[in-house]
Parts: structure tokens; sequence; C-alpha cells
């Protein structure tokens, strides 16, 4: 089975345990050294033999240990990896995105007119993080909060986004 790399008969916890079971360096060096009759040796002993008739042993328990471990941390990722997938999905799909930020934009070039920055084709996606952090002469009032009462009084389809990308959320907690 070691020679193999075969580890349907070994879990996780069992190669761990065999790995640390491997003779030492001594060990080594007087079984291969034993002369006798090898039936006479402990069941340890011939446990030993047997291991050293595998070519590089130590270094297929630990590759079969890393095989096991790369499969049970695949087993954790895989629900993960598909949700960001239904996210990315969302985010291509999604018709309301792209209008949201035209939105964005126009509010943008709208606040910077007559500046350079005041006919932008365009924002980085960090740039929105600003939305929340620009403060309006109220308190607690935001940027974001001054988008979206334009949306609800404009652009009321806009209000859908939430539910259009829901997968977004879900990836991103």
């Amino acid at each position: 089975m070691v020679q193999k790399g075969d580890c349907s008969k070994f879990d996780v916890e069992s190669l761990k345990q065999l790995l640390k079971l491997l003779p030492e360096k001594h060990e080594i060096d007087n079984l291969k050294s034993f002369q006798g009759d090898p039936d006479k040796l402990a069941n340890v002993d011939h446990f030993y033999l047997s291991l050293l008739a595998v070519p590089c042993y130590q270094l297929r328990i630990e590759c079969m240990l890393l095989c096991e471990e790369t499969l049970s941390v695949l087993e954790i990722l895989k629900p993960k990896v598909e949700l960001l997938e239904t996210a990315c999905e969302n985010l291509r799909k999604s018709s309301l995105l792209p209008s949201f930020c035209k939105l964005i934009l126009s509010v943008g070039n709208f606040l910077n007119y007559g500046s350079h920055t005041g006919n932008a084709e365009g924002f980085k996606i960090s740039s929105l993080l600003k939305l929340t952090e620009t403060k309006a002469n109220k308190s607690r009032i935001t940027l974001l909060h001054h988008i979206l009462e334009e949306a609800e009084l404009n652009h009321q389809e806009l209000l859908e986004l939430p539910d259009d990308i829901e997968a977004c959320e879900r990836a991103a907690g």
C-alpha cells in the first residue's frame, strides 16, 4: 500500500502516527546489518524491515499524508468556491449594477464639475469605499445616502440591486 501510495486504507491521523513510528537512523542501520533469522525478530522489527523494502518509504508516507490533507482542505473549500462562482456570475449578469455605477459616476461628475476630474468616464472600484466616507453637512449622512435617495426618487429599479446580486453578500460574509 505504501509503495503504491494507496491512501484508501489510511486516514490523516493514521498517516501522522505512521510518520511518528518510523525507525530512527540507528534502528535502520541495525536492521540493515542484521544477519540472523528474520523470523526471530519482534513484530515491530518485521514491520520496520517491510518498510525498509519500500524505496523512499518516508517520502512516500509524507506524500500520502499531503494528498489526504489536501483532499480534506478541498472538501472544505469547494462550497466556498462555488459560492464565489455564483457571486461572480451574479455580477456578470446583473443588468442593474452597470446602471447603479452610471448613477454613481454621474453624481461624482456633478460634484467635481469644473475640476479636472469633473468629466470622468469611469472610476476605480476602490473609490466606492469613499461613498461612505464622504460626509454631508448633517452628521451620519454620507454620499451613499444621497445616491440612494436619488435612486429612490428617480431610479426605483436600482433599489432591486441587492436582490440582483444577493450571492455577493453571502460570499463576502
